[in-house]
């Protein structure tokens, strides 16, 4: 992990969260007195990503409780994005909540410049048969500075689907499930999207395409497969302006200006689509979907991977009922039912090896190619306190050059390095 320099500013709070401090002290302090009048330990699971399997996570938290007689967790919803803001919040009235899952991008603001999360490190190594199959990768996206501040509820990764009745249409196989198979490459994908990109109606224009609109959000995996990431890994330099970065950016825009990039995979206009595993729950029953690995780039195959981090905050009440609490919720027993119910990929090896651990109908074939995502998955580099704004710069170049054709992408990428430097510094 990076030993970059940590600036411990707080973020203020918004102004209409002043009100809410007041009176969630008064909740607080009506809280205190049912438990001191004898009442169970109530904690609070402030979950971001609760919207995937809803009653699956509910009925995993319902059993908790009835087999902690002396302890019940409510699960809270929370918009993925505001989870800290909320976490903040709370804390600021001293009503934190006791349990948190949090994006990719937030972790960072949990366990470093905002330094909420519970070192989790010791704890970790004094349970060795509960976490030992979790592969290094996977911890590094939970990690700062060599210390464990969360245990994934699942990775946040990235694949492709694709419509085996459009390949089947345009007279294409599908592409193989090895993320290790050559064959399966830019200059494949680009064939590929040509061939699938279809005008239908006459009118000059395609109506079906190769490839649904991956930028900016999910564009990252190019980048990695080029042989780069947006900055280095020290948080020292910018990097998306190294022929690396440009030439991922041109290959897409590339794409783009030859119509193949757009429509929509669920209505079937678009043949292939790039995102987590977890939209398999969103597919009609009888909608014609498969999984593939991303192609490979010049740099071999790559793809992100993201933790939606489960962490216990410092500021609550009841750190030794949360840490039982997540024993339990990061348990194999507990990741094998959310495999199954399509929370997937969860972070155990072992969990991910077995076909019967996945939703009903996937083969194994499916199965492999979530698996392996987590041996060529590349960490998010979001663990700087500026991550989310040079995040937003960078997404605004790519949209600019890449979809609009404002700019040529190196023009683009070149404009904003002092801009992105700026904030590398913390300035």
């Amino acid at each position: 992990m990076s030993n970059v320099t940590i600036s411990r500013k707080r973020l203020a709070l918004p102004a209409k969260a002043r009100l809410l401090v007041l009176v969630l002290g008064i909740v607080m302090i009506a809280t205190y007195s049912l438990q001191a009048a004898g009442e169970k330990v109530e904690l609070t699971y402030l979950h971001a990503f609760a919207h995937w399997n809803t009653p699956l996570e509910q009925q995993i938290v319902d059993e908790f409780n009835r087999t902690h007689p002396n302890i019940h967790v409510t699960m809270e919803a929370v918009t993925w994005n505001k989870a800290l803001e909320v976490t903040l919040v709370r804390t600021a009235a001293g009503v934190s909540p006791d349990i948190v899952s949090t994006s990719p991008t937030d972790f960072f603001g949990f366990a470093g410049y905002q330094n909420l999360f519970l070192n989790l490190t010791d704890w970790i190594k004094a349970r060795p048969d509960n976490f030992k199959d979790i592969p290094p990768p996977v911890w590094e996206t939970v990690s700062l500075n060599g210390n464990i501040y969360a245990i994934p509820q699942r990775l946040s990764t990235q694949v492709f689907f694709i419509n085996h009745e459009l390949f089947a249409q345009a007279g294409l196989s599908r592409p193989p499930y090895d993320w290790l198979d050559k064959s399966w490459n830019w200059d494949t994908l680009r064939q590929y999207c040509q061939r699938l990109s279809v005008d239908r109606d006459g009118d000059g224009k395609n109506d079906v395409f190769g490839l649904q609109n991956v930028v900016p959000t999910r564009f990252g995996s190019f980048v990695r497969q080029a042989g780069t990431d947006q900055v280095s890994a020290d948080y020292s330099d910018y990097t998306l302006d190294s022929p690396e970065g440009v030439m991922a950016a041109e290959y897409m825009r590339d794409l783009f200006v030859s119509g193949y990039v757009g429509g929509n995979f669920t209505r079937s206009t678009a043949a292939i689509y790039m995102a987590p595993p977890t939209e398999v729950s969103g597919f009609a029953q009888d909608f014609p979907w498969d999984i593939a690995p991303l192609a490979q780039g010049p740099a071999g195959p790559a793809t992100t991977l993201g933790p939606i981090a489960v962490g216990i905050p410092k500021a609550g009440k009841h750190i030794e009922e949360a840490l039982i609490f997540l024993e339990y919720y990061r348990s194999h027993a507990v990741a094998i039912q959310e495999n199954r119910g399509g929370i997937f990929p969860q972070p155990f090896t072992t969990v991910l090896m077995s076909k019967e651990n996945y939703p009903p109908g996937m083969t194994t074939e499916q199965a492999y190619v979530i698996m392996q995502a987590l041996e060529v998955g590349v960490p998010h580099r979001d663990n700087h306190p500026n991550a989310a704004e040079i995040k937003n710069v960078i997404h605004e170049a790519w949209t600019s050059s890449i979809v609009k054709g404002e700019k040529a992408p190196r023009v683009a990428l070149e404009e904003i390095r002092p801009k992105i430097l700026q904030l590398l510094r913390g300035e």
